[in-house]
C-alpha cells in the first residue's frame, strides 16, 4: 500500500502503523514462507530478522484450472490480427500503461493486434483514457472474470502479458499470471527482474524486456507473431513450471519446513517426563 500503489505518504501515522505491524508479524512466527528469494531477502530485512527464518516456496498454479491440454486443443488461426491478453489489477506494478503504448507503437507501423484487458483497479481509468486518446483500433476493456474463464482466455491468445512496472516490488515478484500462463503452455512476455531469472534459471522460458520500455514491448510482440517462436516459448515454459512451480516441486520446496516441525516435536518429546 506504501511502497507500490503509493496510497499513502510513507511518513505519515498510517504507513508507520502498517510498517509496525508487518515486523510485528514477520517476528511473531518460526517460519515465513517467501514466493521468491528477493521477496524473503526484503522481508528479513524489513523484519530485522535472519534469512533462515525463511523458505521460498514458488506461487505457482492450479493445474487443474490452468490445463495445458486446454490450450492445446484450441484451434490457432494465423491469419487474423495478433491476439494478446492482459489481466489484473491495474496496479503500479503491473505498468499497463506501458501495454498500451506498445500497441500503439504496433499499430502505427500498421501491425494488427486484437488487445483484450481484464480487470479493474488503481490505474484503470488512466489506461482506457490513453487508450482513446490514442484511438487504438482493437482493444477491448473487460471487467473481473471468475478464475475459471481465464484459462479459456490464455487459450484464446497468442501472446499473455506480465508485468512491466518500474516499482521495487516488481523486481522481486513472479505474479500470478505468470505462473498460470507457463503452466498452460503460452508464451508469456514480461518485464526482466531478479525474480524471472531466478525463476527461469537460465532457460528462454518467457519474453524479457525492461521495465516500462514500450519499444521493447513492441518489439518482443513482433517477433513472436512467428508460430514456431511462441510454440517453443510455450513449451519450455510448461517444462519449467513442472520443474519449479508445480504442485510436486512446491512440495519439494516445503519439505524443510516439515523437517523442522518434525525436529521440534521430536525435542519436545524428549523433554518431556
Amino acid at each position: 500500500f506504501i511502497e507500490d500503489r503509493r496510497l499513502l505518504p510513507p511518513s505519515s501515522w498510517r504507513a508507520r502503523l502498517v510498517r509496525w505491524l508487518d515486523r510485528r508479524a514477520f517476528r511473531a512466527v518460526d517460519v515465513v514462507l517467501a514466493d521468491t528469494p528477493q521477496q524473503a531477502a526484503y522481508w528479513a530485512a524489513l523484519a530485522g530478522l535472519p534469512l533462515d527464518r525463511f523458505l521460498v516456496v514458488p506461487v505457482g498454479a492450479d493445474e487443474e484450472v490452468f490445463d495445458p491440454a486446454r490450450r492445446a486443443a484450441t484451434p490457432c488461426d494465423e491469419s487474423g490480427p495478433l491476439r494478446v491478453l492482459f489481466y489484473g489489477t491495474y496496479s503500479p506494478l503491473h505498468g499497463a500503461e506501458t501495454i498500451i503504448e506498445a500497441v500503439h507503437r504496433l499499430e502505427r507501423d500498421g501491425e494488427q493486434v486484437a488487445l483484450v484487458m481484464i480487470g479493474t483497479g488503481q490505474c484503470e481509468a488512466v489506461v482506457r483514457r490513453r487508450a482513446g486518446e490514442l484511438g487504438l483500433a482493437q482493444v477491448t476493456f473487460i471487467p473481473l472474470v471468475p478464475e475459471t474463464e481465464l484459462p479459456g482466455w490464455i487459450a484464446w491468445a497468442n501472446i499473455v502479458l506480465g508485468i512491466f512496472g518500474a516499482t521495487a516490488k516488481a523486481a522481486r515478484v513472479v505474479p500470478n499470471k505468470v505462473y498460470q500462463a507457463m503452466a498452460m503452455g503460452a508464451a508469456v512476455v514480461t518485464r526482466d527482474s531478479p525474480a524471472l531469472r531466478w525463476l527461469a534459471g537460465g532457460e528462454p522460458c518467457v519474453v524479457l524486456v525492461p521495465p516500462g520500455d514500450s519499444e521493447a514491448l513492441a518489439g518482443a510482440m513482433r517477433r513472436l507473431r512467428s508460430r514456431d517462436m511462441r510454440e517453443q516459448i510455450g513449451q519450455t515454459a510448461r517444462r519449467v513450471f513442472e520443474q519449479r512451480a508445480s504442485p510436486s516441486a512446491r512440495a519439494r520446496a516445503l519439505r524443510p519446513l516439515f523437517e523442522r516441525a518434525e525436529r521440534r516435536l521430536r525435542s519436545a518429546r524428549r523433554r518431556v517426563p
